[in-house]
């Protein structure tokens, strides 16, 4: 027989390659199971080297059985083996390895894809389907995002047990207390720039990578203030440190308002609002029992691993980014510049008693950047303040209710610890024990507002909590050096559980008036409201409190005795925290106005959507 010519058998080439290649692309990632004794492979199925074959010889020199119907072939595996020779091979494997089974049932286990498991690999899969189910749930989800809240939270408050230390260890003398003092005025500052623009980013690049990288930062800036050597180095990382923590707070708000049905976005608030009251609140015990323990180093040491087990938890959480949306950079720098010269004129006594033009001029840069921000967020496409939101009744309302509870809160903070250690002579630990009594009841109004809060409504909620807090403060506006129970524990319980029930009525009603995508920064927004009613809030009244004093001591030289010129001091100091007390309490029922124009807008339900 004439061979074929040599373009047949190059046409043949390239029809067996495209056959091949139609093949493997038809089976892959179709494992076939191959049973004892059957062969995985097609008869009509070329194997690899078969096509060089063909390629140089000709495909008129290699044949297959029951590929053409010729006999021959160059493939030594497809020949039939003798009756004797598949009797003989697997005694002769078995003397060879006695435990191991033949070859044909080796290669079936190992690639056979849906053989059964092992009772370990089992167990291994159930436990990690079991956990990420857990993790995966409402209430998982809900206790990832309070614990890494509690986490960051601490850190607020921590160091004001550990300031003494630091001083001591960095060598910063008692004269530079004004100092020493940017390491809490540095974090707070840093703290509130954060918050809209930890927010914001949530929205565009999805929460659940936005959370873990706020983390990071917080872990990068613990591990720097455990290494500071020196004051320049413990504020610049505190700074870091405050950027990762501030965003964390918006950013869980956000998760937990997604994660939930419409129903139980109270109860979500709640739980997230008084995990970050209970670790402000702790935040002092917890520094003070690990400096007694290891020193004030290791406070931040153990923020480290705390953030990177609450990383590795939020990685089974699924993130959907939002491609659509996109990040206002400009804007974000503009109000974090206004924020930061705002801040710093205002923290600085002299701007009342005007002995420096410094705080003026950082208070003026602050509103004249104030007012560059809006013009520059009229013209974003898709704007950091949405101007959109203050356009809703209900956003707008519930951010003036926040700055006015952040007024009154900072005041009772302040001037509680104050009185008690001043006009009341008592000691340190009697002034925090009575503290405690106003701040652990924060996290249990907050948690008692949210459940409430299905049932009773925005409105009314918000009410309630705003009376409790103007009666709590007023009733304290009456104390004197001696106070009796239950006039002392009384008030302060009151105060602390409105402070806790106006929490999750703002935070629904600001939220529901924003869409979802921009969930991120509206909670970002009524947080910082607060922060900024603080700030504000504490600069002023404390200024009036102290022109205050002055006022009622000016003849105070002018007195005979000792005793008489004690008690004109005392005096004076009671008549302004009364004072002070009535203020907050009017300002608390002055917030009652603003919150009966909020609202829980209807929102879709995106329950489970972690955006």
């Amino acid at each position: 027989m004439e061979p074929p010519p040599l373009g047949a058998g190059a046409i043949q080439i390239l029809g067996t390659g495209l056959h091949f290649a139609g093949s493997a692309h038809h089976h892959q990632g179709r494992r076939r199971c191959r049973r004892p004794g059957v062969s995985g492979r097609r008869p009509d199925h070329p194997r690899r080297w078969n096509l060089v074959v063909r390629a140089v010889v000709g495909p008129h020199l290699v044949r297959r059985p029951g590929s053409c119907g010729e006999p021959g072939s160059l493939d030594r595996r497809d020949r039939p083996r003798s009756e004797a020779d598949q009797d003989r091979r697997p005694d002769l494997q078995r003397r060879r390895t006695r435990n191991r089974p033949p070859p044909d049932h080796r290669r079936h286990r190992r690639f056979c894809r849906h053989r059964t498991p092992g009772p370990r690999v089992r167990a291994v899969k159930g436990a990690r389907q079991l956990f990420t189910s857990i993790a995966s749930s409402e209430s998982g989800v809900l206790a990832i995002i309070c614990v890494g809240v509690f986490s960051t939270a601490l850190d607020q408050t921590v160091v004001v047990a550990a300031l003494p230390g630091v001083m001591v260890d960095l060598e910063i003398p008692l004269t530079d207390l004004d100092r020493a003092s940017w390491i809490v005025t540095g974090y707070l500052v840093a703290y509130t720039v954060a918050m809209p623009l930890g927010g914001r980013l949530s929205d565009v690049h999805g929460r659940i990578r936005m959370f873990q990288a706020s983390l990071v930062v917080f872990s990068v800036g613990s591990l720097f203030v455990a290494l500071a050597p020196n004051f320049e180095w413990i504020v610049s990382a505190r700074v870091i440190q405050a950027v990762g923590g501030g965003a964390t707070v918006p950013i869980g708000l956000a998760m937990a308002v997604a994660a939930v049905s419409p129903e139980r976005r109270g109860i979500a608030i709640g739980l997230v609002a008084a995990a970050a009251e209970a670790g402000s609140v702790l935040g002092p015990l917890y520094g003070g029992a690990i400096i007694e323990l290891a020193g004030w180093r290791w406070i931040f040491w153990l923020d480290i691993p705390q953030s990177f087990i609450l990383i590795g938890l939020l990685a089974i959480l699924p993130n959907r980014p939002n491609p659509a949306a996109k990040m206002d950079y400009f804007g974000a720098v503009v109000l974090g510049a206004s924020l930061i010269f705002l801040t710093a004129g205002l923290s600085q006594r002299a701007i009342f008693s005007g002995e420096s033009v410094y705080p003026y001029l950082f208070v003026a840069a602050g509103i004249a950047l104030i007012f560059a921000l809006v013009m520059v967020e009229r013209r974003s496409a898709q704007p950091l303040l949405a101007p959109f939101l203050y356009r809703s009744r209900a956003f707008l309302s519930s951010n003036t209710t926040q700055f006015l509870v952040g007024v009154a809160l900072i005041i009772a903070l302040v001037a509680v610890p104050l009185m008690a250690a001043t006009v009341m002579e008592k000691g340190a630990l009697e002034s925090v024990l009575q503290l405690l009594r106003l701040t652990a009841a924060i996290p249990v109004g907050a948690v008692v507002g949210g459940y409430v809060l299905r049932r009773a409504g925005v409105r009314s909620v918000c009410i309630i909590g705003l009376a409790f807090m103007g009666a709590g403060l007023l009733v304290m506006s009456g104390w004197e050096t001696q106070v009796e129970e239950p006039r002392l524990t009384l008030p302060l319980v009151m105060a602390g559980l409105g402070f806790g029930l106006v929490i999750p009525p703002i935070g629904v009603s600001a939220l529901s008036a924003a869409p979802g995508h921009y969930w991120g920064a509206a909670a970002s927004l009524v947080t910082a409201s607060r922060m900024v009613g603080m700030a504000l809030g504490l600069a002023a009244l404390s200024a009036w409190g102290i022109e205050r004093f002055y006022s009622l001591t000016g003849d105070v030289a002018l007195g005979p005795t000792f005793e008489e010129t004690e008690a004109v001091l005392i005096g004076a100091g009671v008549t302004v925290f009364q004072n002070l007390f009535m203020i907050t309490g009017f300002l608390s029922l002055l917030a009652i106005l603003p919150a009966m124009l909020m609202r829980e807008e209807d929102v879709e339900d995106t329950s489970g959507l972690l955006l």
